[in-house]
């Protein structure tokens, strides 16, 4: 059965509906569904197991109710992706100090960290913090670590990181409180593109271990305009 939503949260022009169920929505299908209704939105953003609907202008939680009485969750689940795309991450050591760090003595538990990373399919949930820094889901428990009691003043672009149990990379510098696994040769936010940003929300996500050799490859094909990332057909 249909389950309607059970919250509304308004703070001035944003409020959230929160669902018992892991968030699979379709953000397109969801603001048509709202314009329909006379309510303009200026932005959808969403958090797991949270919709943020931001208008353009106020709206009367009275009149909202109403309109949302035959809301239910699964009119807007998006459609499951049928590719993944294949993320390069370089694992030299240089790039794996924090990781090492938290396994410190332990080789074999680093080592079984990463082979798991890299069989795990990760989902991007929504994009945030940074232009193109997008949070992915999908990590297994024990893979979660804490994030760094003293965060870093320099992250440097492309270092894949996991903070909790989220992984994200980084599209620029900036200070940072992850812990760093690895990096991508790959910009994940280009200003210049339409739209900035190649992974969309809701999208399938594995990454593919490269050498150093490779990543130099790649970071010179990006470039010279001429990388394509690639996507694989499930």
């Amino acid at each position: 059965m249909s389950k309607p939503f059970r919250i509304v949260q308004l703070n001035e022009k944003v409020f959230s509906l929160i669902f018992e169920e892991k968030l699979t929505l379709n953000t397109s299908a969801l603001k048509t569904f709202f314009e329909a209704q006379f309510f303009a939105l200026e932005e959808i953003t969403t958090t797991f197991n949270r919709i943020n609907l931001i208008f353009k202008d106020e709206v009367l939680i009275a009149s909202l109710n109403e309109k949302l009485s035959d809301f239910t969750v699964e009119d807007f689940h998006r459609k499951t992706t049928t590719f993944y795309w294949e993320i390069p991450i370089c694992l030299a050591p240089q790039y794996t100090e924090d990781l090492q760090s938290c396994f410190e003595g332990q080789p074999k538990n680093f080592n079984n960290y990463l082979k798991t990373f890299l069989a795990t399919t990760f989902t991007l949930e929504f994009y945030g913090f940074l232009p193109g820094f997008g949070y992915l889901s999908g990590l297994p428990n024990a893979l979660h670590l804490a994030r760094k009691a003293n965060p870093n003043r320099l992250t440097k672009a492309g270092t894949v990181a996991v903070g909790g149990a989220q992984v994200g990379v980084y599209p620029q510098d900036s200070p940072g409180g992850w812990q760093g696994i690895g990096y991508c040769p790959v910009p994940w936010f280009s200003p210049q593109q339409t739209p900035p940003v190649f992974i969309q929300q809701g999208d399938s996500i594995r990454f593919v271990e490269i050498d150093i050799k490779q990543s130099q490859s790649i970071a010179l094909a990006v470039e010279m305009g001429v990388y394509q990332p690639k996507k694989v057909q499930l």
